[in-house]
């Protein structure tokens, strides 16, 4: 059974997870059940996040996590980007979504998801609830 919390606290879990958070990594594959085992998937880019990585808020009832954007990096493989794990200081994963290229679809939303070895990739915008 779901136990409903308030705004404010949803917001204040969301603060720890801005808090931890440094990196989102771009992969192509499956999105895992869970980030708390490694992948076998290709990892095609990092993006590095400002610290702190994003503004705390709300819309409605819901409390929001909006990642300061834009944020642009270089591809390291080529490849179609299908999720993205959000990663500590030192690697441990946070948490994972999947990624798109249209626009509030997906809590990562990216330039492009087909992205090539040595161009660029954009962070067009990121936000992450708790309802």
């Amino acid at each position: 059974m779901t136990t409903p919390l308030s705004l404010a606290i949803r917001q204040a879990r969301l603060t720890v997870v801005r808090d931890n958070i440094s990196a989102i990594r771009l992969y192509e594959g499956t999105l895992p059940a869970s980030p708390d085992g490694t992948t076998t998937d290709t990892l095609l880019a990092t993006l590095t996040l400002d610290t702190p990585a994003g503004a705390i808020g709300a819309d409605g009832a819901m409390a929001t996590l909006t990642v300061t954007t834009p944020i642009i990096t270089n591809v390291a493989v080529t490849g179609v980007v299908a999720w993205a794990r959000f990663v500590d200081d030192t690697g441990v994963a946070v948490m994972d979504c999947l990624v798109s290229s249209v626009p509030n679809s997906t809590p990562v939303v990216l330039s492009d998801t087909q992205i090539f070895v040595g161009a660029e990739v954009q962070l067009l915008s990121c936000v992450i609830t708790e309802s």
